[in-house]
């Protein structure tokens, strides 16, 4: 039964109750600018925060009030009156701090000690919290918890926000804004009924944060008690999705459904939940999850595991799945993950198959197709900067097909003859091309010489140049200036280099012990070093070499044509032959 009440901060921190933020309940995440917020309406006067729902029906046994709602404003109220209760240690208003402690946690009545916090907040940052905000020994100051620096994070910049605010505070102006915020009030309405609260939660809205379908549907399954490992599997999910859960679960439904508007995904996975039982949505959004892992941060040998799981014999072939791995990392640098949905759905219908020799037929073909996937997006998003819903709904359509033995092998073929067709045409891609330049696409720059590099190598052939990891990237090869960044020795004006100093023409991929010796060589040096260290390692090198070791470098206008010239023939052999399907 709902009881709404008007309650004062002062009562409900009076009550001798024990508020909980339960596992369902989303992260802590209001920020600093929620603070300064929540600062501004106190400094003005006693403000009226809005509705906290709780749920009390474990409250007779167990003393403990359940946060339904409200627990963003809760747990920010207790951070502010840690940050009083430092100002009035501060000034030695003793008095004061004991009184403010008397609201964070329970006092032993015949120590004077604080005992058990009066908020377990949200498991997100409740040991710092309880180590902090809400313990009355600690200094007020230190945030030295080793392995923690998430919850830190979220809490000590709104905490430092408001020390800082109340620095200057003397003894009476923190009485002040003490009754300021304890005349503050709340609606407080409770539930006594555990699913009753569930369903409440559905349906509202904490201040500032609206909840999303992710939030919805963690509370959908909590409700449920959808795992006995609920908590644990939950966790593995978040940590799955990389920091964006909204987006994997979104991905999840359409992989198996197709495409939702965000405002129905919740009902939509809800009524998906309530067809299949909820532990079943629930072991279905963890494997997803798996797979999602691994196809946004995954290794060869991440893949090699999944694979072994999954008992697709072709992919645990180290060849095959750094191939596949290499397409990920590409589609990750483009900005590329509408791919997704469509990757998943193809190579959880090839798991279930129980022909090995179709299996494994399937499964090499998987491998290709994802490298279409990465040569279209080369061409359309990563060059042409073609927008992602461009082709999000084609994808989302293409999920909507169920997927069988049978037909498989005609839906990837199907597909990439459809993206053939929506492919950039060759007069825009070389325009977009030629455009390429070191200061904004140092890393695609990289990625392209890599493949142009290894054009029909596979296998133990191929030499990696691109690496994901910004931090070993440059580590066994450098993109060369042909014409150095330092002309002193051409006689050329920095001012006429300037346009084209940084343009892909001007660039090439050579290893990091012969970019440390060229310095400042003038091209004609490079090429006779070139010749003896690279012609036999990498192809672009060899090819530069011989189509342009006679080409004239001397004169400032040829130079600027020799460099034009050259963009655009890497950018015919890219559209050509490189990315070509």
């Amino acid at each position: 039964m709902i009881k709404p009440l008007d309650k004062t901060v002062r009562g409900i921190l009076d009550d001798s109750v024990r508020y909980v933020v339960p596992e369902y309940q989303r992260n802590f995440e209001w920020h600093k600018e929620h603070a300064e917020e929540f600062f501004e309406d106190i400094s003005a006067g006693s403000v009226y925060f809005g509705t906290l729902v709780f749920d009390t029906s474990k409250r007779q046994k167990e003393k403990e009030t359940i946060i339904v709602d409200g627990q963003q404003r809760l747990t920010t109220i207790f951070i502010f009156l840690a940050a009083c209760r430092l100002r009035a240690h501060q000034i030695h208003s003793t008095g004061q701090t004991s009184a403010i402690q008397s609201k964070l946690s329970f006092i032993d009545d015949t120590t004077g000690d604080s005992g058990t916090p009066k908020l377990e907040a949200s498991p997100s940052i409740n040991e710092i919290f309880s180590q902090t905000i809400v313990n009355g020994i600690w200094d007020g100051k230190t945030f030295n918890f080793t392995h923690k620096k998430r919850q830190i994070a979220k809490i000590k910049p709104i905490y430092s926000y408001f020390v800082d605010k109340l620095s200057k505070f003397n003894k009476e102006e923190i009485k002040d804004i003490l009754e300021k915020l304890y005349d503050s009030s709340f609606v407080v309405i409770e539930i006594e009924d555990t699913q009753e609260a569930f369903d409440i939660f559905e349906r509202t809205n904490a201040r500032g944060m609206e909840l999303n379908a992710a939030d919805l549907l963690k509370n959908y399954l909590f409700a449920r008690q959808a795992s006995d490992n609920l908590s644990q599997d939950w966790e593995s999910i978040i940590e799955n999705s990389s920091s964006n859960i909204l987006r994997m679960i979104k991905y999840y439904y359409v992989s198996n459904y197709g495409y939702t508007p965000k405002k129905r995904l919740f009902k939509d996975l809800k009524k998906h939940g309530e067809i299949i039982d909820s532990k079943e949505l629930l072991k279905d959004i963890k494997k997803f999850s798996d797979i999602y892992s691994i196809i946004n941060n995954g290794t060869a040998e991440t893949i090699i595991g999944l694979a072994s799981d999954m008992k697709l014999t072709e992919l645990q072939n180290e060849y095959s799945a750094q191939e596949l791995n290499r397409s990920f990392d590409a589609l990750k640098l483009f900005g590329v993950s509408q791919t997704f949905p469509l990757v998943i759905k193809v190579i959880r219908a090839i798991e279930y198959l129980k022909n090995q020799d179709l299996k494994k037929k399937l499964t090499k073909k998987f491998v290709n197709f994802v490298g279409i996937l990465e040569k279209f997006h080369f061409a359309n998003s990563a060059i042409s900067q073609r927008p992602g819903n461009e082709v999000e709904r084609y994808y989302a359509e293409k999920c909507k097909e169920k997927l069988t033995g049978n037909n498989i092998m005609n839906f990837m073929q199907g597909i990439e003859k459809e993206l053939k067709e929506k492919r950039v045409k060759k007069a825009e891609f070389i325009s977009r091309f030629k455009d390429i330049n070191y200061e904004n696409d140092f890393r695609l720059i990289y990625y392209i010489y890599d493949r142009m590099n290894n054009l029909n190598k596979r296998g133990g052939q191929y030499t990696k140049i691109y690496n994901s990891d910004t931090k070993t990237l440059k580590k066994n090869f450098n993109i060369d200036h042909l014409i150095a960044q330092d002309v002193g020795e051409y006689n050329f004006n920095h001012d006429d280099i300037e346009e084209f100093l940084h343009n892909i023409g001007n660039l090439l991929i050579i290893s990091y012990h012969s970019n440390s010796s060229f310095n400042n060589k003038n091209i004609a040096e490079k090429f006779d070093a070139l010749k003896e260290v690279e012609s036999s390692n990498l192809l672009e090198v060899k090819l530069f070499v011989k189509n342009w070791h006679n080409k004239d470098w001397q004169n400032m206008s040829n130079v600027k044509k020799n460099i034009i010239a050259r963009s655009e023939e890497l950018a015919e052999r890219a559209y050509d032959e490189v990315w070509s399907f």
